[in-house]
């Protein structure tokens, strides 16, 4: 989390219009990027968290509406939804324009909170759908839900070989069933959900409304500050496992934990200022 990326390029910032219904609601909109770190030769697609009320209003209270994810499983129509809005409204075409010239690159999946969940169902997609080798595509989110889409769906779709395909997501909330869970696993080997201490956001949406969480998961069981980032945390290595931050009662899970992220500001040569927060 300390590092910043020099010979790299960014392709774009899309934004669309996620409101899954015909309402006059207008600021629903979901986002995600494609950058190309060429030190590490990796992909990179990233993807934005909640933004405001209305949004954070509809994720929550439609968690009863449910589609079928290709492949297998049921997932969450509301992330679904965001992912695929994203994803066809200009990053899929900014992936394969990456994925072309840069062939054997590694596949970065990653996002934070509802960023997370689109970055995990997008990346099991395009393994799916083999766009990407599986064991190329590395996921890791921030804050997510039950639901990694992203990473899901790239792997899916068989676009990328998923050796290739990394994924890793903070503050993940729950957004499918153990049938999709399961697919997660198979499709991206390489899936690490990271949370810290008492997040409230990955168990927000409940295994009783049906939702499961993918396996890996690494808890940092503290205040995530320079002298435990790295080394002091727990790696769970199956679904809804008891020893991770499951372990908790559901009481004592807190939003502060889902706001602060790793407390560092990133300040880079090229004038990026990337605070996590």
């Amino acid at each position: 989390m300390n590092e910043c990326f020099y010979n790299s390029s960014y392709y774009r910032h899309i934004v669309v219009d996620c409101n899954m219904f015909t309402n006059n609601i207008t600021d629903i909109l979901c986002a995600g990027g494609t950058g190309v770190v060429h030190d590490y030769k990796a992909i990179i697609l990233s993807f934005r968290g909640t933004q405001g009320g209305d949004q954070w209003n509809q994720e929550f209270d439609n968690l009863n509406i449910k589609v079928l994810f290709p492949g297998g499983g049921v997932v969450s129509k509301f992330y679904y939804n965001a992912f695929i809005t994203v994803w066809n409204g200009g990053l899929k075409n900014d992936f394969l324009a990456a994925k072309n010239s840069f062939p054997g690159y590694e596949l970065w999946v990653t996002g934070y909170s509802l960023g997370g969940a689109m970055a995990a169902m997008g990346a099991t997609y395009i393994s799916q759908m083999s766009y990407y080798d599986p064991k190329l595509i590395k996921l890791v989110t921030f804050g997510e839900m039950r639901i990694a889409m992203g990473a899901t769906y790239i792997s899916q779709m068989a676009y990328y070989d998923p050796k290739l395909i990394k994924l890793v997501t903070f503050g993940e909330m729950r957004i499918g069933d153990k049938a999709f869970a399961d697919r997660v696993a198979t499709l991206v080997p390489y899936a690490y959900r990271v949370v810290h201490n008492k997040d409230n956001i990955p168990h927000i949406v409940t295994v009783a409304e049906g939702y499961w969480h993918h396996k890996n998961e690494i808890w940092y069981n503290n205040e995530m500050t320079d002298d435990t980032v790295g080394r002091s945390f727990i790696e769970c290595d199956e679904e809804e496992s008891p020893n991770c931050s499951n372990r908790l009662p559901n009481t004592t899970y807190v939003s502060g934990d889902h706001h602060t992220y790793f407390q560092y500001q990133f300040i880079c040569v090229k004038g990026l200022n990337l605070t996590i927060a």
